[in-house]
C-alpha cells in the first residue's frame, strides 16, 4: 500500500468501509427475500439485530483511521524549490494548490467520514428514540421518587407497619379482616379495658416494631388523637376506624404507578397536595423510616421535632389556607387528564429543582419496554455505557478524539502552540468528565479521568522542553531523564489501573467483613460499659460494703443495702432475679440497641 499513488490510496481507504458495509447488508436482504418462504420470517428480526450491530460497531472501529487518511490530504508543507507538497506523501503536489480530483475527492470525504459517522450515530439513536427514552426514564423516576415523598407525608412509619402487619397475617392465615383487626386490638389492650390509651399504642408499637415515640408531639400520636373519644383513648370501633383510614392511604397509591398509569383522582391528589410545605431533610428521614422503620429512629424523630415548628411558623393563617386550597381544588376539577399530567410533571421538576427529590443512577435494563430492548440490541453499543443522562457522551468522545488525532494537525503544525492546543482539548475533556461523570461504572470514570489527566501531564510535558529549549536553558541530563522516567512511568499506570482498583476494592471488601466480625463478636462486651454518667452512682462506701458481702460469702446485694444504712440505687430498666446460688438472670432493656435487640437477656455469674 504505500507505494500506491495517495490518490489510489484515498480511494482504497474510503471505498472499501462502503463495499464491507453492503456485505455486511447482504445476509438482511436474503433473510427479508426468502426467510418468509423458508423460516416463515422467525430469524428475520435476530439478522437486523445483527447487521445493525456489525455496521455499528464496523464504522465505530474504522472511524479514526479513515478520519486521519482523508484529513491528512488538506496538510501540505513547503519545500522550498520542490514546491508545497502533501505531508504524508512528497511524491503528491499539495491538492489545495491544484484543486483536482484528489482535493474534491478529499473535501468529499471529509463530509462523508469524519463528520458524517458521527452525524450517522447521531442520527440512528434519534431514530431508535433513545434521547426520548432517556427522558421519559427520567420523568418516571422523578414521578416514582415524588409519589414516595408523598406517601412519606400522609403515611407514617408506625401506621405503615400496621397495614403491613394486617395485610401479611391476612395471607398467611388465611383469616378474615375483621378478625385480624379484633386480635390485633386485643393485643394492643394490655389492661383489657375494652380501650386502647396512647401509652398502650406506644408500648404495642415500641415492642412489635422497635420504633420508639419519644416526641409526644409526633405526628402518628396527632393520627391517633383524631380516632380517640373524649378521654382520649380508642375503642374497638374506632380502631377499626382507623385501620380503614391507614389502608386508605396506603392503596391510594402504591408508589409503582407510571405517569401515564395515574387516574384523574390521583393526579388530582397530587397535584393538589402541598408540596411547598415540604421539607427536604425533613422528608428524607421520613422515607428512610418508612422503609426500614428498625434503622435510625431517634434521629428522625429529633429532625423531625426539630423542623417541624419552622414549616408551622412559615404556614399562613388556617382560614387563608383554606381559602386557597379551596381555589386549588375548583382549578383542578376543570382540568383535563392531559393537563393534570402535565401539572404534576411541572411540580416534580420543581420538587427536584428545590432538593426535595434527588434522582439516582438511571440505567438503560429495558424497563421501557421491547422498544428499549431493541434499541440496545441493535445499538446499544453507543449508549449502554453510560447513564441516561449522557446518551450522547460516545458522540463528545469521538469529537474529542477527531480533534487530537487530525484537527489538531493544521494547527501550527510543529510549534509549542500546536502542543498548547492539544494539552487545552486533554483539559477541557478533563473538566467535563469531572462534572458529568457520564459512566455508569465508577471504575471507568476513574480509568477515563485518569487517563486524560495523563494525557494532560504529559501535553505540559512537552510544552515545558519546548519552551527550555527555545530559551537555551541548561538543564541537567539527570534531571531530564528523571522527569522523562517520570512521565513514563505515568503513562504505564493506566495499563494497571483496573487491575489496581480491583485489588484495591478486594481490600476494602475484605477489611469492611473483618471490622463486622470484630464488631460483632465484641458486641456482646461493649453493651456492659458503663454510660457516660453513670460511674459516680456507686458510692465508695457502697463500694466497701459489696467487697466485705463478697469475702463473707453473704449475698453483696443485702450487705450492700444494709451495711450504711443505704439502698442501693437500681437503673429502672433492669430487673435482676436470683435463679441460683451462684448466677443472677438480668434482663436489660435498651432503646439505643437495634429492635431485634430491644430486649436482651443474658445470664452472668454472680461474683464469689
Amino acid at each position: 500500500i504505500s507505494s500506491m499513488p495517495y490518490l489510489h490510496k484515498i480511494l482504497l481507504y474510503v471505498f472499501l468501509p462502503m463495499g464491507i458495509g453492503f456485505l455486511l447488508w447482504v445476509p438482511v436482504w436474503v433473510t427479508r427475500r426468502l426467510g418468509t418462504m423458508w423460516h416463515r420470517g422467525l430469524r428475520a428480526g435476530s439478522v437486523m439485530d445483527q447487521f445493525w450491530y456489525n455496521l455499528i460497531f464496523f464504522l465505530f472501529v474504522i472511524y479514526p483511521t479513515v478520519s486521519v487518511t482523508v484529513l491528512s490530504t488538506f496538510s501540505c508543507q513547503d519545500l522550498g524549490p520542490a514546491g508545497n507538497r502533501l505531508t504524508v506523501d512528497f511524491r503528491e503536489t499539495c491538492p489545495n494548490d491544484q484543486q483536482g480530483l484528489l482535493f474534491f475527492c478529499s473535501l468529499v470525504f471529509a463530509f462523508l467520514y469524519p463528520l458524517g459517522i458521527p452525524l450517522f450515530f447521531l442520527a440512528v439513536m434519534v431514530w431508535f428514540g433513545v434521547p426520548a427514552m432517556a427522558r421519559e426514564k427520567k420523568q418516571n423516576k422523578r414521578v416514582e421518587m415524588a409519589i414516595s415523598l408523598y406517601r412519606a407525608q400522609v403515611m407514617s412509619a408506625e401506621g405503615a407497619q400496621i397495614v403491613r402487619r394486617i395485610g401479611a397475617t391476612v395471607v398467611a392465615n388465611n383469616l378474615c379482616f375483621n378478625d385480624v383487626v379484633t386480635r390485633m386490638f386485643d393485643d394492643i389492650d394490655s389492661d383489657g379495658s375494652g380501650s386502647i390509651s396512647q401509652e398502650e399504642m406506644k408500648a404495642y408499637v415500641e415492642r412489635e416494631f422497635g420504633i420508639t415515640l419519644r416526641n409526644e408531639s409526633s405526628e402518628w400520636l396527632e393520627h391517633l388523637s383524631s380516632f380517640s373519644g373524649p378521654e382520649g383513648e380508642i375503642s374497638q370501633e374506632g380502631f377499626t376506624s382507623l385501620v380503614n383510614d391507614l389502608y386508605e392511604r396506603s392503596n391510594r397509591l402504591t408508589g409503582e404507578e407510571l405517569l401515564q398509569d395515574l387516574s384523574r383522582e390521583q393526579l388530582q391528589v397530587l397535584c393538589g397536595h402541598a408540596w411547598e410545605e415540604v421539607n427536604a431533610e425533613d422528608m428524607s428521614d421520613r422515607v428512610a423510616l418508612l422503609i426500614d422503620t428498625q434503622l435510625e429512629q431517634l434521629q428522625a424523630e429529633v429532625d423531625r421535632s426539630r423542623i417541624k415548628p419552622d414549616v408551622e411558623q412559615a404556614q399562613p393563617e388556617d382560614d387563608d389556607n383554606e381559602g386557597v386550597e379551596e381555589q386549588e381544588g375548583d382549578a383542578l376539577a376543570g382540568m383535563g387528564l392531559e393537563e393534570l399530567r402535565r401539572a404534576f410533571v411541572k411540580r416534580t421538576e420543581e420538587l427536584e429543582e428545590h432538593g426535595a427529590i434527588s434522582l439516582p443512577t438511571l440505567e438503560w435494563n429495558g424497563s421501557l419496554g421491547e422498544r428499549e430492548q431493541t434499541a440496545i440490541r441493535r445499538i446499544g453499543f453507543l449508549f449502554v455505557m453510560y447513564e441516561c443522562k449522557a446518551w450522547y457522551f460516545e458522540m463528545v468522545e469521538m469529537a474529542r478524539k477527531l480533534m487530537m488525532t487530525s484537527v489538531l494537525v493544521f494547527v501550527y503544525p510543529g510549534t509549542t502552540s500546536q502542543i498548547a492546543a492539544g494539552h487545552l482539548i486533554c483539559f477541557a475533556a478533563l473538566i467535563v468528565n469531572f462534572i458529568v461523570h457520564p459512566f455508569l461504572d465508577s471504575h471507568l470514570d476513574k480509568l477515563q479521568i485518569f487517563s486524560l489527566l495523563t494525557q494532560t501531564v504529559t501535553l505540559f510535558y512537552g510544552i515545558m522542553l519546548v519552551v527550555q529549549e527555545a530559551m537555551e536553558e541548561a538543564v541537567s541530563p539527570r534531571d531530564r531523564d528523571m522527569l522523562a522516567g517520570l512521565i513514563t512511568a505515568l503513562n504505564s499506570v493506566i495499563f494497571v489501573f483496573p487491575f489496581a482498583q480491583w485489588l484495591l476494592d478486594r481490600q476494602l471488601t475484605s477489611l469492611s467483613r473483618v471490622t463486622d466480625h470484630a464488631l460483632l463478636t465484641l458486641s456482646p462486651l461493649l453493651r456492659w460499659l458503663p454510660k457516660p454518667g453513670t460511674a459516680s452512682q456507686i458510692s465508695p462506701d457502697e463500694d466497701e460494703a459489696w467487697g466485705d458481702a463478697e469475702a463473707a460469702g453473704a449475698d453483696p446485694r443485702e450487705r450492700a443495702g444494709s451495711g450504711k444504712g443505704q439502698t442501693r440505687e437500681e437503673d429502672p430498666s433492669t430487673t435482676t432475679h436470683q435463679r441460683s446460688s451462684g448466677e443472677i438472670l438480668v434482663e436489660r432493656e435498651n432503646n439505643e440497641l437495634p429492635a431485634q435487640c430491644c430486649k436482651h437477656t443474658e445470664t452472668i455469674p454472680l461474683l464469689g
